[in-house]
């Protein structure tokens, strides 16, 4: 299994794709006796014996315990993997009382969609990527209005609904 900050260098130096190939071989689903993908299957996942939302420090190769897990809430690798998805790859991130849009994501990813919820207010998320590249927001609007701060995105917790579309290339 690879240490979750891989895919968030990955984010600052090489493309989408890479990055996102080490994110999902860090992804505690996918880790199996091998470190690969291998828990897509019924019998894997009952070897496995972990849970799917948390990084396991511990993969045991001796038999009678091939495959399974542990140490699974004693890491504090899950919020690296978080912040590796939310941040790195979809690009999200909190900057005092705005939030910064900034993916690097693959160039087969024609859009992505999240909601964010920030106090009362929930900020309905569509990035758009016409043009099939890694990286570089082209514009960004809130609620139909472009914003000048290119990706900033200013956050209010007034308990409205907003619609947020970005747009790469």
């Amino acid at each position: 299994m690879r240490w979750p900050p891989i895919p968030i260098s990955a984010a600052r130096t090489t493309s989408g794709r890479w990055q996102w190939r080490a994110g999902l071989k860090a992804a505690p689903r996918r880790a199996g006796s091998r470190g690969g993908p291998t828990t897509s299957r019924r019998a894997d996942l009952h070897r496995y014996k972990g849970e799917p939302y948390a990084v396991a420090a511990d993969v045991y190769s001796q038999p009678p315990h091939v495959g399974r897990v542990g140490w699974t809430w004693y890491t504090g690798a899950a919020g690296w993997l978080y912040r590796a998805g939310l941040e790195s790859i979809l690009g999200f991130r909190k900057l005092g009382s705005a939030l910064c849009i900034n993916p690097c994501i693959p160039r087969e990813w024609k859009r992505f969609e999240t909601t964010y919820r920030h106090g009362g207010s929930l900020y309905r998320i569509r990035v758009e990527n016409p043009n099939g590249v890694c990286r570089g927001v082209s514009r960004v609007s809130l609620d139909g209005s472009l914003l000048s701060g290119g990706a900033l995105l200013p956050l209010s917790d007034g308990g409205s609904e907003h619609c947020v579309e970005g747009v790469l290339g």
